[in-house]
């Protein structure tokens, strides 16, 4: 489905009866704000189900124990590392699309045990986009695999794709309908959010229960712990 698609069906459905809507469509001034919150609801539902999967490298440096895997610290095009310079992503320019570090691996393919401190080669995540690394080999460089986030739309590019399975496109309308119906703040409309919320949280609960090709975040740590991944 396309953003374009998804709008349409919000101002034909859970938003028809609302002053955001007009003939089938979203209100132009409404636009922007409709679409900043399908951008929320969906990396609340990324963080729920890991969707996708994107990695990075690390170049370890001498006496530097803590990396931010921020696009800060991307090196420049002749990939020499430095203090601060230390990541690279081949084929592409990271985006700062990171939600969370699942696995950690060397550069010979071996993973590394992740925010446990009673193993030597520990990699602590001390931050959603952060690693601390205080025991490694000279040699190493770090393969950092991460949950991404949804790409962030926009208003102005309404054909871009919604990476999301067709059954959790029902959540997005659910809980966009809630945030604007709670934001409305009238007795009414507190019960339709309330109302919306609780549709949102079933829809959730269906996928975790019936939908074997998507994995709460649960489920994929019990895997990465107990040696699966």
């Amino acid at each position: 489905m396309i953003l374009k698609d998804l709008l349409t069906r919000l101002a034909t459905g859970e938003l028809s009866n609302l002053a955001w809507a007009d003939n089938g469509n979203i209100k132009q001034d409404k636009l922007d704000t409709t679409v900043k919150m399908v951008n929320e609801v969906l990396n609340r539902i990324y963080s729920q189900f890991y969707l996708k999967y994107d990695h990075i490298f690390v170049e370890l440096q001498k006496g530097k124990t803590t990396y931010d895997i921020t696009s800060e610290h991307l090196m420049d095009k002749d990939l020499k590392p430095s203090w601060n310079k230390y990541l690279w992503q081949p084929g592409k320019e990271f985006k700062d699309d990171l939600l969370k570090i699942v696995p950690v691996k060397t550069s010979n393919g071996i993973y590394l045990p992740l925010n446990d401190p009673d193993e030597f080669y520990n990699v602590t995540t001390s931050f959603y986009n952060r690693i601390v690394i205080p025991n490694f080999k000279p040699e190493w460089k770090l393969q950092v695999i991460y949950v991404c986030k949804h790409k962030e739309l926009t208003a102005t590019k309404l054909d871009e794709k919604i990476d999301l399975p067709e059954s959790l496109i029902p959540a997005v309308c659910a809980y966009v309908a809630y945030m604007v119906h709670n934001n409305m703040n009238t007795e009414l409309s507190v019960a339709n959010a309330n109302k919306y919320l609780q549709l949102y949280n079933s829809i959730i609960q269906e996928n975790i229960n019936t939908d074997i090709s998507i994995y709460p975040k649960e489920t994929f740590d019990k895997f990465h712990k107990r040696g699966w991944c």
